[in-house]
């Protein structure tokens, strides 16, 4: 793990930024890593930028390598590869009372990855893959913020999009109601992770899985033991997105 450490505010505010574990995503690593980026962060009060950076992290460690005290100033960088469960990461974007404040989660248009950040109630920025093959991801992610759930970001505005994801965390404060889940992969490995968000996460996947698969068909929870037609192409279409 890499990390370049500077003086920190007294409240922490974290951004982690996620590739993914199967395509490179290099564009976006390196708008996230340059100056007018880091510049925007710390204006919002950030004092943590971390990165899975899959199979770049020796392109990470050299770039971090170069830049100036005043890009890192008030910020502490940190960069892996791969993680077994980003949950834990996730869960330090929430805000926990007095010492940690809302941050943002910026994420490839992954599916798993899309559905563990609402999962977990973390502010969203989502930024579709151009150089995949079959891509859907632009898809996903005007699907997630057509529904409120997430921001669109597209690569060469995400210091635009982190200012919309604060305007819709606000306007989602008052929309969504917190409630305590107990014995969930978060909370049992996060500690700290407090409440989850109430997102009925089968209607949201039902919702981007829909636009896949051609159908409208009502966002109902499966029959237990049926299997419609209707769900096995929603299964089908969700691995076009998956890592």
């Amino acid at each position: 793990m890499s990390t370049v450490q500077s003086s920190q505010a007294p409240s922490e505010r974290h951004c982690l930024v996620t590739v993914g574990a199967t395509a490179r995503f290099t564009q976006l690593l390196a708008e996230v890593l340059e100056s007018p980026f880091l510049s925007v962060l710390r204006q919002h009060g950030f004092t943590h930028l971390t990165v899975q950076c899959g199979k770049d992290l020796d392109w990470f460690r050299a770039t971090i390598s170069k830049l100036s005290s005043q890009d890192t100033k008030g910020l502490q960088i940190t960069g892996f590869d791969f993680v077994d469960d980003l949950m834990h990461e996730m869960v330090k974007c929430r805000a926990q009372a007095p010492s940690r404040r809302d941050g943002v989660v910026i994420s490839h248009a992954g599916t798993g990855t899309l559905l563990d950040g609402l999962r977990v109630g973390t502010p969203l920025i989502v930024v579709p893959n151009p150089t995949l093959k079959d891509n859907h991801q632009a898809e996903l992610a005007e699907e997630v913020q057509s529904q409120g759930y997430a921001i669109w970001g597209r690569l060469g505005q995400i210091d635009y999009a982190l200012e919309q994801s604060e305007l819709l965390c606000d306007k989602n404060a008052q929309k969504f109601r917190s409630h305590p889940i107990s014995g969930s992969r978060a909370s049992q490995e996060c500690p700290d992770s407090g409440e989850l968000i109430d997102v009925d996460l089968w209607s949201v996947s039902a919702a981007m899985m829909n636009r896949y698969a051609g159908t409208r068909e009502s966002n109902q929870a499966p029959i237990v033991g049926a299997t419609p037609a209707g769900e096995l192409r929603r299964e089908e279409a969700s691995q076009m997105a998956l890592d």
